[in-house]
């Protein structure tokens, strides 16, 4: 997408120029948070196990 605009908190954006699609739940929300964080675990794992000796 290509974002002319500041994007508000909490919303779905798509296109060319981007638009706002909808608004995303409050569960929505914390289900990307909880995604984000495990990610971002599994990466420090992963991290780790590169690291040489």
């Amino acid at each position: 997408a290509v974002v002319t605009k500041d994007v508000p908190a909490g919303v779905v954006v798509a296109g060319v120029p981007a638009k706002v699609m909808r608004e995303l739940s409050e569960a929505e929300q914390q289900n990307a948070i909880a995604h984000a964080e495990n990610y971002y675990q599994l990466s420090l794992l992963h991290q780790c196990s590169q690291a040489k000796p």
